[in-house]
């Protein structure tokens, strides 16, 4: 008990009930109910999300459905395995192979992800050969976390094989594939000038495309490598005309730590100038109270500049502006005899208690 071994064709005493093999588990007929997993379903919030953030969702249903399923489990089990051990990968070629690219529900396919990896690791030729028809047996496969990574390294590995499949993606029809493969050009872009010319054709594509990079552009900009482009793209997309995309992209915020904060004071001043820029929503300030000290000066322009917005017409009448008061009393308490900034404090304190802001009561602390 508690060993994988009744996954790989382990055969117990006979007088225990009798389990069966990885290989039978991987190749038992399908049953009616394992068809239509690759289905997206229509719901309320389907279009508040971006078809980036669905790609998302329908590659993690995959990988769920592959999970808690006894043949989809299997083949995730037999991947992780075999990543640790050529010898154990070695083993299980001759009861994927046949597997791979054969007609079975999506989530199946998807399952193989982690046995991609492993291929990619020990065997490149195999690897080019079971992602080639994974790809074409159910792009979709591909589109969770594990397909994503075998794409992007295979990639570097073997562009000739992996650029038609990230290609053919793009092409696509579909809105899910081309969000993906608009993911895929943006990591690999960063590595990789090869992919540059397609970032920046895919950039002007439409917000499909956009959203994707936006992903990539927020989850990299902390990275102090990839801040020079990751900045211009955020930057960019402050003002982007769609709404998912101006939300992907202020996630940056979420992402950059404190300690980096001044490194990044262009891309804060960047959000708050944007022509969308909303006072209400914005969430990020308050991380400023942690920003160092060094940065006071560009907080308190960041916080002049919102409340401002919102005073000239903002939504909200300044309700939102409560995660403000932390890091303006902070800096307010540090002025000394710096003058010109104790001013700048005190307008923006007037304001705040004009537009009737919730938080007001903090000023009892200083008094």
């Amino acid at each position: 008990k508690g060993t994988p071994y009744h996954w790989l064709g382990f055969n117990p005493p006979r007088s225990a009930p009798r389990r069966r093999s990885s290989g039978w588990f991987c190749h038992r007929r399908a049953h009616a109910s394992d068809s239509g997993v690759g289905e997206r379903v229509e719901g309320k919030s389907e279009k508040e999300e971006t078809d980036i953030k669905r790609a998302f969702a329908l590659g993690g249903f995959l990988d769920a459905r592959a999970m808690n399923s006894a043949r989809g489990s299997a083949l995730q089990e037999m991947g992780a395995l075999a990543w640790d051990s050529i010898n154990k990968f070695e083993e299980y070629r001759s009861v994927v192979d046949p597997i791979v690219g054969s007609e079975m529900p999506d989530f199946l396919h998807a399952g193989l992800g982690a046995v991609l990896l492993a291929a990619l690791k020990h065997d490149l030729d195999v690897a080019r050969d079971w992602t080639v028809r994974t790809a074409k047996a159910s792009p979709t496969a591909l589109f969770n976390r594990n397909g994503r990574r075998a794409l992007l390294w295979l990639d570097a590995r073997a562009p000739d094989v992996a650029e038609p499949i990230i290609r053919s993606y793009a092409e696509s029809p579909d809105l899910l594939a081309q969000a993906i493969a608009a993911l895929l050009v943006a990591q690999r872009s960063l590595e990789d000038e090869r992919w540059k010319d397609t970032i920046d054709t895919l950039i002007e594509k439409g917000p499909t495309q956009r959203a994707a990079i936006a992903e990539v552009a927020s989850a990299y900009v902390a990275n102090a490598e990839h801040v020079g482009r990751t900045s211009v793209w955020l930057t960019r997309f402050f003002d982007d005309d769609d709404d998912g995309v101006r939300r992907t992209a202020a996630d940056c915020f979420r992402r950059i730590d404190p300690s980096t904060m001044a490194m990044h004071a262009p891309l804060y001043e960047a959000y708050v100038g944007s022509k969308y820029f909303d006072g209400e929503r914005s969430y990020f300030i308050h991380r400023l109270e942690k920003a160092p000290a060094v940065m006071d000066d560009v907080v308190l322009g960041l916080i002049e500049r919102t409340v401002e917005v919102v005073k000239t017409g903002g939504p909200g009448g300044g309700r939102g502006l409560y995660q403000i008061w932390d890091p303006l009393l902070r800096i307010y308490a540090t002025c000394g005899a710096n003058g010109a900034r104790l001013k700048r404090c005190l307008d923006v304190i007037d304001v705040l208690v004009q537009l009737d802001a919730v938080g007001s009561s903090k000023l009892n602390a200083l008094t």
